[in-house]
């Protein structure tokens, strides 16, 4: 039966679980049922129906959905699955946004639908290290916090600077903003992070009194193009920036295979769905399975204190054109409470899946347009 694109990816990545376990057995075809969907798998030789059952949870994990239901008609298996969450959007939790001091961003909602900050002032909260595996949503939450900051902060009291490897990035889009700042001489590209922490190094924060947010997207491509220079301006970030005035929030897509001198320096970790059959990091083996990210945008918060599961809000692209073009428009300062209005969700429309569309956003209002 024919697939649409969406479906014959969910497809895909069931036949490779099924294959990493060894189960003779082939996903020969699917059907939407509203927003669930529900797949059909042959087997090649006789299977028992529990070699799929004990696979469900991985199986239901490796598509984002948040449970399967096995059921047998020979000679196929039946996976049904559930639709997917209404993904949260950057609207949800817009009045926390505008709310909230500069400084501290809205990660998104938890399960019993409260608000999440993240306070990023304090030195013993940073470093920030987010973590997942492909799709999990680690760069959007990375522009989100660097989206959040620029709009209730003005450049003047935070600097922002973008470091990503040699693959396109989501955080690109930030690099319009007046907040982004530049190390004097950095022209090459594999010398951005070792330019950057030599130049703090000799001449300490940016600015007058200006805190620098350093968002470090894709970081084992980064260390890989930096070299031994790259470690080593690395260590300087974890271990002498926040002294200096600079706050860092790294992105790794295989944190298991990361130095413990990085990960134990990192006082807030933000753990997104794993890859298929990569267990989650260490820290995070006896947190119950309820509050285990399973979905697209689902982290992990471990912070010194306590642990919290958290859906992070989505900026799409038609809303971050927006809100950048608003801002390049009454450059260069925005105060907290001098936001545009909230984008607002379409209501009685099928919901956007969050990484392949957005709602559309009505014509924004401003609130103390003038120049300053």
């Amino acid at each position: 039966m024919a697939l649409d694109a969406a479906i014959e990816a969910d497809a895909r990545q069931l036949q490779r679980v099924l294959e990493r376990h060894r189960v003779p057995a082939v996903v020969e075809g699917a059907s939407a049922d509203g927003d669930g969907v529900t797949f059909f798998v042959r087997a090649r030789r006789p299977v028992e129906t529990w070699q799929i059952r004990v696979l469900a949870e991985e199986l239901a994990h490796a598509v984002g959905r948040p449970h399967v239901e096995v059921v047998e008609h020979p000679p196929l298996v039946v996976l049904r699955m559930g639709p997917r969450p209404r993904p949260i959007f950057l609207a949800d939790v817009w009045e926390e946004v505008v709310a909230g001091p500069a400084g501290t961003v809205v990660l998104g909602r938890t399960p019993e639908g409260r608000p999440l900050h993240l306070n990023l002032l304090p030195r013993h909260l940073t470093p920030v290290l987010i973590s997942g595996g492909a799709r999990a949503g680690k760069s959007a939450l990375l522009r989100l916090i660097g989206l959040q900051v620029a709009l209730t902060a003005s450049p003047r009291t935070w600097r922002l600077v973008v470091v990503t490897g040699l693959r396109p990035s989501l955080v690109e889009a930030l690099r319009t903003l007046p907040h982004m700042w530049h190390p004097p001489g950095n022209e090459a590209h594999r010398r951005l992070l070792p330019t950057l922490t030599a130049f703090l190094a000799d001449r300490g924060p940016v600015g007058h009194g200006a805190r620098l947010l350093v968002l470090l997207d894709d970081l084992e491509d980064v260390l890989a193009v930096t070299g031994q220079a790259g470690r080593e301006a690395l260590a300087w970030l974890l271990e002498e920036g926040p002294a200096a005035g600079v706050r860092t929030v790294l992105v790794s897509r295989r944190v298991h295979t990361l130095s413990p001198r990085i990960t134990d320096r990192c006082a807030v970790h933000l753990a997104g769905r794993t890859d298929p059959g990569v267990p989650l990091p260490h820290e995070y083996e006896h947190v119950p399975l309820a509050m285990c990210p399973l979905l697209p945008g689902q982290f992990l918060l471990r912070t010194p204190s306590d642990v919290h599961l958290v859906r992070a809000a989505w900026v799409g692209p038609a809303v971050l054109r927006r809100l950048l073009a608003w801002y390049r428009r009454r450059r260069p300062v925005v105060y907290a409470r001098t936001l545009p209005a909230p984008p607002a969700v379409r209501t009685g429309e099928e919901e956007p899946v969050p990484w392949d569309a957005e709602p559309e956003v009505p014509e924004l209002r401003f609130n103390g347009d003038e120049e300053r």
